[in-house]
Parts: structure tokens; sequence; C-alpha cells
């Protein structure tokens, strides 16, 4: 009887030994836990390391103590077929309607970014039904569906609705055009002008009779007006304050002419496309204008003043007064598709400006102020570099590092030994 007790209570301590503790199974749990939190944080890390560095220039309003920053980081996630495009910024403009911007002669919400005209270049396209290969050199629509340089960072979209920058995160609304090999890089960036150029003279190119029309202003929307009028046969007059520029109007079709000599187009204008951004333009388009003219104002969109046109002298003359401050993509179709066809006939060396990085914004505008170029230019050349973790912060990934690497393999724990 005693023999049988001794083993009765062997095997109850062997059964015992052989369930697992419940200090056993956290210990299992938390190990597991490590080594798993420890793959998906090297997981995340590659994913991280594939994303490439980007900067961006952020305005938070001239008044402010940082007018301008620049921005780093990665760029955003995206996911497969998600619709988005990641663009690299090959090179940007800086106009003066930009610094109406940067001046606030124009709305604007802060913080916010700028820049409107760019060339980009595709680096991955999750559009999923168009794709575009990686390198293709692309220009957008950067009034629809965000509009770049007027969209605040809070609002959707925001956050890389400027083209000064290094790279754009475009939506799978947003439109593209293809630049065609062969189109210099000046001529393709500046696509955005030439289609707000084609969108002023699209009613006179569908109208398609013959006319007398005078451009104020020998800007480069005034030189592209020029080109587009020219190129379809008509009579063009440009008139310009600077004989500087008024030299250039002959190399883009248009008949150079001062503001103060009316006598070759007096009252003969069937158009007037103001490019100019002067108040007194309209009196001086007056004297131009034919009876039934229209008159086109474009440049005077970041002007607060009133136009000096009487109702007498409307009326006297029937003259249309209408605004263009946006194209369609249409316009920007056709405004590509004619950079390509005269790729070769305008000198477009003779319109750029100097270059400059992000990092060189207050000469950039210093340069734009003064008024020698057509267009200077953002290009993008430093490196990113990325920043370096504080030292506590890499102690700490050390630790946890270490936690990981020396965790016990977790024995495998059958669902029988684990004690209800």
């Amino acid at each position: 009887m005693e023999e049988a007790v001794v083993v009765l209570k062997t095997n109850e301590k062997e059964k015992s030994s052989s369930v697992p503790s419940d200090e056993a199974i956290r210990n299992v749990e938390i190990s597991t836990m490590r080594i798993s939190d420890g793959k998906q944080r090297k997981e995340k890390q590659r994913l991280w390391l594939k994303r490439p560095m980007t900067a961006r220039l952020v305005f938070h309003g001239k008044n402010s103590e940082k007018k301008m920053v620049l921005l780093e980081g990665r760029a955003p996630a995206q996911a497969t077929k998600d619709g988005t495009r990641l663009v690299k910024v090959r090179q940007s403009t800086i106009s003066t309607h930009d610094i109406d911007f940067v001046d606030e002669n124009r709305e604007v919400t802060c913080p916010c970014l700028l820049g409107q005209e760019a060339l980009f270049e595709m680096v991955n396209d999750q559009h999923g039904e168009e794709t575009i290969a990686p390198g293709t050199r692309i220009v957008a629509n950067t009034f629809s569906p965000v509009e770049f340089g007027q969209t605040a960072l809070e609002r959707k979209g925001g956050r890389w609705a400027g083209s000064w920058g290094t790279h754009v995160l475009l939506t799978s609304e947003s439109f593209l055009v293809e630049i065609p090999e062969g189109l210099s890089e000046f001529a393709a960036t500046t696509a955005h002008t030439m289609a707000l150029a084609w969108a002023a003279c699209r009613d006179i190119l569908e109208r398609d009779e013959p006319a007398t029309i005078v451009v104020q202003g020998a800007g480069l929307l005034g030189l592209y007006c020029c080109a587009i009028l020219s190129r379809h046969a008509f009579s063009v007059f440009c008139t310009e304050k600077s004989s500087k520029r008024l030299r250039l109007v002959t190399e883009f079709g248009g008949v150079p002419l001062h503001p103060s000599l009316a006598g070759p187009i007096d009252s003969k204008a069937s158009t007037v496309i103001e490019c100019c951004g002067d108040p007194l333009a309209p009196s001086q388009a007056y004297n131009w204008m034919g009876t039934g003219s229209r008159y086109i104002i474009m440049g005077l969109s970041g002007s607060q003043e009133k136009i000096s046109l009487s109702g007498a002298q409307i009326i006297k003359k029937g003259i249309t007064i209408m605004g263009v401050d946006r194209y369609t993509n249409e316009d920007l179709e056709s405004a590509v598709e004619f950079l390509s066809l005269n790729q070769t006939r305008y000198p477009w060396h003779k319109l750029a400006g100097p270059n400059f990085d992000l990092h060189e914004w207050e000469s950039a505008f210093s340069t734009v102020r003064a008024g020698e170029y057509y267009r200077s230019l953002f290009r993008p050349l430093s490196e990113i570099k990325e920043r370096t973790a504080s030292a506590t912060a890499l102690a700490l990934e050390k630790e946890m590092s270490l936690q990981t690497s020396s965790a016990p393999e977790p024995k495998s724990v059958s669902e029988s030994q684990i004690p209800l």
C-alpha cells in the first residue's frame, strides 16, 4: 500500500513538471513579440530608405520672422495603384507673378507652397491605368484639381501644391502631358505660360478671320502670344517700353511698336491683349481699338487698381472686356504641341535667366525683382542629406536592438500544455 502511494505521488510530480508555468508562457510571448517587432521595424526601415529625400520651400508670410523655410523629409508612402504619381522637379520658374504672392499682393493663405510653373520627371507612377515610365519628362495642369501656389497646407492636397521643391506628389486626377524628345528644358518648363497664351488666343484662332491684333507687353507671356498668332498668319503688333525687350519681338513674329506710337494701328485693332501689368494700359489700348473690338486682360490679374476706361468709351466703340487667368487641359496639350512643332524656330536661350538652388531663394527673388531676365529658375541640384538622430534616440535604438538579438528563441507550446 505504501509503494502504491509513492508511485502515485511521483506520477503527479512528473505530470505537474510537464506543464509550463504562467511566467514561462509570458516570457515566450514577450520574446515572440520582440522578435516580431524587430522584423517589422527592419522591414519599415527598408521601405523608408526606398523613398527619396525631398525638400520644399514653405512660405510663412512676408511679415513672418522666417519668411521661407526649407522643409526636408522623406517622400510620402505610395500604395500599389493608389492613383498617386511621385515626380521629381527638374526645374521650376520664378516670375513676377510668383513675387506677387511673396509680397502678398495676391491673396494667399499661409503657410503654403509656392511656384506654379515647372518641368517634372516621373519617379514612381501608381496610377494603374495610364502608367508613365520613370524618367519621362512631363508637365502638369497646376490649376486643377489642386491649384499650385494658392492652396494652404492644411487643405486637401496643400502639402504638395507648389513646384518650388525637389519632388511633388500628384493626385490621380492631375492632368499630365508628356514632353517630346528634343524640346529644350527651358521651353518645356514654360509650357505653363504657353498654355496661358493659348487660352488668350483661342477665341481668335477659332474665328479664323482676318484681324489686326495688339499685344501689350513683351514679357514671356506677350512674346508667346505673338508667336502663336503670327504662326497662324495674323498681323500682330507688340508694344513695350523696354527697348531691350522690344528687340526680341521680331524673333517671335511680332511687329515691335513703342506705346507712344499709335499711328499704324489707330482704331484698327480688333483685339488687344494686355500682358504688361500696367494700370495705364487700358487707356492706351483705347486709341488702338476699333469698333466692336475685344480687350483681353491677363497681366493685371495681380493689380488692385481700377482700369482707366469710362463707360462712355466702352459704349462708343462697343468694346468687350474679358479676363483670362487660367487654361484648360486642351490648352496645355495645344501648348506642348506648338512648342514641339516650333522647337528650333525661337531663341529659347535668350529667355532663360540664372539658375538657383532652393536655399538661394533670397538671391533668386532679388534677381526677379531687378527685371533683367524673362525667367529665373530653381534647379535643385544639391543632394539632400538625411538628418542624423540625436544621441538619446540612437542609444535607445541600440538598446532595443540588443534586446531583440539577445531574446531567447521561442519554444513551441502546444495548445494542450497551456493551463485553462
